[in-house]
């Protein structure tokens, strides 16, 4: 299973860079094949051909708070990960998105420095 097209997913991963590029620490390196946004050793963010990943933020807890686009946990080929939020989301649509991925960034920074 392929989870990233350069193709069709490089938009997305654009906005999600103009987004996070200046934010202290970032760094962007694949897994799954797919572009991730770490800071501190610790992935907050995933890009998908058709979707962005958020993984500190649970699929239900998304559903709770509100979620502005449709989100669902995320899901390997063999199972539902539900942890992870995995969001509908185009290029145009990552504004929406802006504050729960600055939230994931911030976990992944306090998570850094406790040493979790």
């Amino acid at each position: 299973m392929s989870y990233y097209d350069e193709r069709i997913g490089a938009p997305l991963r654009d906005a999600v860079d103009r987004l996070v590029g200046d934010w202290d620490g970032v760094s962007r390196k694949r897994m799954f094949g797919c572009p991730c946004y770490s800071a501190g050793g610790k992935i907050f963010a995933i890009v998908m051909s058709d979707g962005l990943v958020l993984t500190k933020l649970p699929a239900a807890e998304a559903v709770r708070r509100g979620s502005p686009l449709p989100v669902a946990p995320f899901r390997t080929e063999t199972k539902n990960v539900p942890s992870w939020s995995k969001f509908a989301v185009g290029p145009d649509d990552v504004a929406k998105l802006a504050a729960w991925i600055e939230e994931g960034y911030r976990a992944a920074v306090a998570e850094t420095e406790t040493g979790r």
